[in-house]
C-alpha cells in the first residue's frame, strides 16, 4: 500500500525502479501505468450504468493494467503484442469478456471495466467417464459485437486466449500458482 509520495520516491531511490511512482489507487484497485486522460463523447455517455449518468462525468482517466484482490488484470491493446493474451476475464455470472479499457472516474473514485462479450461454449473442453476438463473455453465466432461497462465488483478470475489457428480460440482461466500474494 502507498500513503504518501515520500514513501513512492523513497522506495523508488532504493529499490531503482521509476516505473514504481506511475500508480494510482481507486477503490480496491491499484492502477499500473501512466493514465491517458479521455472526455466522454454522448455515445460513451449512454453506455454508462444508470449510477454514473447523473453525476456530471465530463472525463476519465484510461489505464492499461490493474491489481485487483491480488490479481493481475490487462487491456486488450496492452496484451496484443504479447506472448499471452490475458486481457480475457470471467466475470461473476459466468459471462467471458476482454478487457477494452480500465477506466477511472475522478468524481467517483470509482473504477469500471469497459468490455466486449465474448461467447464462448459452455460445453466442457473434454468429457469422459473419468473427468471433465471444464477451465477451458472454445471461443465461438460470430459477427456482433457488444460492448459495455462493468463495475469493478462484478469481475471474476482473469483469464488468457490461446490462439490456435485463425478460426480457432479459446479461453483459460489463470492458474491460482500464477497470481501475486
Amino acid at each position: 500500500m502507498v500513503h504518501c509520495k515520500k514513501v513512492v520516491k523513497f522506495c523508488s531511490s532504493v529499490l531503482n525502479y521509476k516505473k514504481l511512482l506511475r500508480i494510482s489507487r481507486a477503490a480496491d484497485c491499484v492502477l499500473l501505468g501512466r493514465p491517458n486522460c479521455h472526455f466522454m463523447s454522448r455515445e460513451d455517455y449512454e453506455k454508462l450504468p444508470p449510477f454514473c449518468q447523473d453525476l456530471p462525468v465530463k472525463h476519465c482517466f484510461m489505464y492499461s493494467r490493474m491489481y485487483y484482490k491480488k490479481k493481475r488484470y490487462t487491456t486488450a491493446a496492452y496484451g496484443a503484442n504479447k506472448k499471452n493474451n490475458d486481457s480475457f476475464v470471467f466475470l461473476g455470472d459466468g459471462r467471458c469478456v476482454q478487457i477494452i479499457s480500465i477506466v477511472k472516474f475522478p468524481v467517483l473514485n470509482k473504477v469500471l471495466l469497459y468490455v466486449e462479450n465474448v461467447p464462448v461454449s459452455r460445453a466442457p473442453l473434454v468429457r469422459n467417464d473419468v473427468f471433465k476438463f471444464d477451465s477451458v473455453k472454445a471461443v465461438m465466432d460470430t459477427d456482433t459485437c457488444c460492448k459495455f461497462f462493468v463495475p469493478i465488483e462484478y469481475v471474476g478470475e482473469p483469464s488468457f486466449c490461446i490462439k490456435i489457428s485463425v478460426s480457432e480460440r479459446f479461453v483459460s482461466h489463470i492458474p491460482y500458482g500464477c497470481t501475486v500474494e
